[in-house]
């Protein structure tokens, strides 16, 4: 998970460069529609429940907790690795008491090549991506991170992908993490923020 230990490195170094400021990062003028294609993912995969909503909507699920306050949906265990096993939301993560990230799955049932699968996401997605990186078990397309807003939400959104044909997984099909981490809160501050300074 390299690319979200980079992005939350990133975000720290931007927080301190512009703690005195309204940072750049957030303004919402740099954030994108979300496609048609995630919207209806979105809605198929929380089946009416709130992106990022109250917790107490989330604690129906049963879901298995980790350490980190995450909790994931049935998973496929290969040594270290966990894997999503069914199609659907397949984690979310609180933070102060509220859903501050979400993972959705998409599990196929056969695999593709990562120049396949890539195209085909990038297709659904209107092209947002230019390439990919691979480390044997994992593919995520490039540019890592895209800001994206809907409804009233602000949120980064990555795409991890596992069992691409000539990897090391040992998955029967193709599986897609869509990864999304709550902006919401920093985007609103930089809004008050912004109205301060005229």
């Amino acid at each position: 998970m390299l690319g979200k230990k980079f992005l939350c490195s990133s975000i720290l170094c931007f927080s301190t460069l512009f703690a005195n400021d309204c940072s750049p990062y957030y303004n919402p003028d740099k954030f994108y529609e979300t496609p048609e294609y995630l919207q209806e993912l979105m809605d198929t995969s929380l089946k009416g429940k709130t992106l990022f909503g109250e917790v107490s909507e989330y604690k129906s699920l049963n879901f298995t907790k980790d350490s980190s306050n995450k909790y994931t949906n049935k998973s496929i265990k290969l040594k270290d690795y966990k894997f999503p096993k069914q199609s659907g939301l397949y984690s979310y993560k609180i933070k102060n008491k509220h859903i501050d990230e979400i993972e959705i799955a998409t599990v196929n049932l056969y695999r593709y090549t990562d120049v396949e699968i890539a195209e085909e996401i990038n297709n659904d997605f209107e092209g947002f991506w230019s390439d990919w990186i691979e480390d044997g078990y994992e593919m995520q397309l490039v540019p890592e991170q895209i800001l994206l807003k809907y409804n009233d939400k602000y949120f980064t959104f990555s795409v991890f992908i596992y069992g691409v044909k000539g990897d090391t997984t040992r998955l029967e099909g193709t599986s897609i993490k869509y990864w999304m981490k709550d902006y919401t809160i920093q985007v609103n501050e930089y809004i008050e923020c912004s109205k301060k300074k005229k």
